[in-house]
């Protein structure tokens, strides 16, 4: 399975399937898991599973982002560009406010 995954850390922890769905969990440091409806490779099924089966949408620090239209490479007609928006969104909102 192939997608971009940033993090505000070298290493995240490995998602975790044994929270409930009534809690609301954060662990580890903040990871943007992105990935493209239109993968040659791996079919969005796959990842809408994987996303469902860890929990990802209920974890705080885990930002998942589908993205239209877009394929393993984000490279025709621009998806790059919504890459790099996806990723700008999320820096954005994940500063940290140092002032204090």
């Amino acid at each position: 399975m192939k997608s971009l995954i940033a993090s505000s850390s070298s290493s995240p922890p490995p998602p975790s399937s044994s929270s409930s769905s009534s809690e609301t969990i954060a662990i580890g440091p903040k990871v943007l898991f992105v990935y493209g409806d239109s993968d040659q490779f791996t079919g969005v099924n796959k990842y809408r599973k994987w996303v469902q089966e860890n929990i990802l949408s209920e974890n705080k620090n885990w930002k998942v982002k589908e993205l239209a239209g877009i394929d393993n490479f984000f490279t025709w007609q621009g998806m790059e560009d919504e890459l790099v928006r996806a990723i700008d969104e999320w820096i954005e909102n994940n500063k940290v406010n140092n002032d204090g």
